[in-house]
């Protein structure tokens, strides 16, 4: 599994952000009345957050 996944040096960061666009297209396909723009907003903005905090590299 590591030579697999052995390029995403945080996968747990990854998961996240990956589970946010998943859950949000499930929400989309359970109720088609939901606004699509304002929840791809939404999922980037927390994608974008997660991502500057979760994919930080601390220089030593």
């Amino acid at each position: 599994m590591k030579g697999t996944f052995g390029f995403v040096t945080y996968p747990s960061t990854a998961g996240i952000i990956g589970l946010i666009w998943l859950s949000g297209a499930i929400l989309i396909i359970a109720d088609p009345q939901l606004p699509i723009i304002r929840m791809v907003l939404i999922n980037m903005g927390a994608s974008i957050l997660i991502g500057i905090l979760g994919f930080r590299v601390e220089k030593r």
